[in-house]
């Protein structure tokens, strides 16, 4: 045992306590996974033994009384203790979600990373009841991949160093009560991936900065009191409106189920649109005065000639009358046509500034085309001239082989000849010996038939 360096019970259903003497017995052990048992009793103060310990999960279980002093002299449902930054010399993380811990913790947390060769990773101490201000000494914790203080009792405002940390991979500072703005130093978070702030009381406008984070996959800031624009770049075209749930003062496009935005354009709009029903009001009222007018004329002349003079002139009071109020509002209607006469030229000017930006838009795409085209030509180039030099050496190769054929060729053709030649001279040595053994065998009959 005394060789072992990982030890993994995780979630195994074991119950009972821990070794007295498990640091004693285990010195060089590095990582003690013994997290969603249910284990109890006391945590031996051995464990310091183990001078090697960088990661130490013991959440998830029913251990009571105080931590070792290695560790912090505290009770497992007490203070997180300043003395945590003692472990800096092999910690590396930090599990202790669901512990029951309470308090704040302590501005020394950022000693988990200035000293030692271990440098924190992942910090975890989710659901349990802690409070307070997130210290600004976490922006020091700079090889952090995974900070979660979520489900705490965290207030005020969350501090801005953590957008120093360019290595952070998941921050989840959800159901707490932080309030403030989200700080725009997160678009500095290179390769976040997961950012969950819900349930807490954030403001403000979500930063434009956070469009930059090409890699951020899960983000949620629902049931806050933000406002203004939701972005659309970036991260934010892939959203969904779960993440932006109880934010009633946000605004943004229709897909994303919130209420459409007023631009300056929109109540431009509404002030052209009132202007020209107050012109249309100002005709209407000259038109009534005009029938008016007419009927009054209509009137004067069934009156009786006693009272033509005095209808005369109050026909000319009439008159003179209608007369001024259709000058002021002929002016009037002048005025506006002269307004809606220079908003008509705006428009126009900012139509020929739109067109100008799509035509040079469009310029713009037909060179990156052929930038495009030019580079994939010069690269077929490359790759029909890499061919040309494979096919150079193939052509060599094949007429190496060539010359070998031939050369084997000669050789086999040299051996049948030495071999036509071996047989033909085996051949002629036969025929001198049958010759020469001809007479023997005349005597030999001769003898026989004697």
């Amino acid at each position: 045992m005394s060789a072992v360096q990982l030890l993994a019970f995780h979630l195994h259903k074991l119950s009972g306590t821990l070794p007295s003497n498990l640091g004693h017995e285990i010195p060089i052990l590095e990582e003690f996974l013994c997290g969603g048992n249910n284990l109890s009793g006391f945590i031996s103060a051995s464990i310091s033994d183990s001078s090697r310990l960088r990661v130490l999960d013991l959440a998830g279980n029913s251990f009571k009384g105080l931590i070792p002093k290695s560790l912090g002299d505290n009770p497992l449902d007490g203070d997180l203790p300043a003395s945590i930054g003692n472990l800096s010399n092999s910690l590396n993380s930090f599990e202790g979600n669901d512990c029951k811990l309470k308090g704040v913790i302590p501005h020394e947390i950022d000693y988990l990373q200035a000293w030692g060769s271990f440098k924190i990773i992942e910090f975890n101490v989710s659901s349990n009841l802690l409070s307070g201000h997130i210290p600004p000494e976490f922006g020091n914790l700079k090889t952090a991949t995974l900070i979660d203080l979520s489900k705490n009792g965290f207030s005020g405002k969350i501090p801005s160093t953590l957008g120093g940390l360019d290595k952070l991979i998941n921050l989840s500072l959800a159901h707490n009560v932080l309030d403030g703005k989200i700080p725009n130093s997160f678009g500095k978070l290179l390769v976040l991936e997961f950012l969950d702030l819900c349930y807490n009381n954030l403001s403000g406008e979500i930063p434009k900065s956070l469009e930059a984070r090409v890699f951020l996959k899960y983000l949620n800031i629902s049931f806050n009191e933000l406002n203004g624009e939701i972005p659309t770049g970036g991260p934010f075209a892939n959203v969904t409106s779960q993440s932006f749930l109880s934010n009633d003062a946000l605004c943004g496009e229709s897909w994303i189920n919130v209420k459409p935005c007023l631009t300056k354009s929109t109540k431009k709009s509404r002030k052209r649109v009132l202007t020209s029903l107050y012109t249309l009001l100002g005709i209407g009222s000259l038109l009534a005065l005009a029938v008016g007018y007419v009927l009054l004329r209509l009137r004067m002349t069934k009156k009786n000639a006693s009272q033509a003079d005095v209808s005369l002139e109050l026909q000319k009071t009439c008159l003179t009358e209608v007369d001024r109020n259709f000058l002021d509002s002929s002016y009037l209607v002048i005025r506006d046509a002269e307004k809606m006469r220079v908003n008509v030229s705006w428009l126009r000017t900012q139509l020929n500034e739109i067109n100008d930006a799509i035509n040079c838009i469009t310029e713009t795409k037909k060179i990156n085309d052929e930038m495009n085209r030019l580079a994939e030509q010069n690269e077929n180039e490359k790759n029909l001239e890499s061919m040309k030099v494979e096919l150079e050496k193939l052509k060599s190769e094949i007429a190496s082989r060539e010359r070998q054929l031939n050369l084997e060729t000669l050789v086999t053709e040299d051996l049948n000849s030495m071999i036509n030649g071996r047989a033909l001279k085996i051949q002629q040595f036969q025929n001198m010996l049958l010759i020469e053994a001809f007479p023997l065998f005349n005597c030999v009959e001769f003898f026989v038939h004697s």
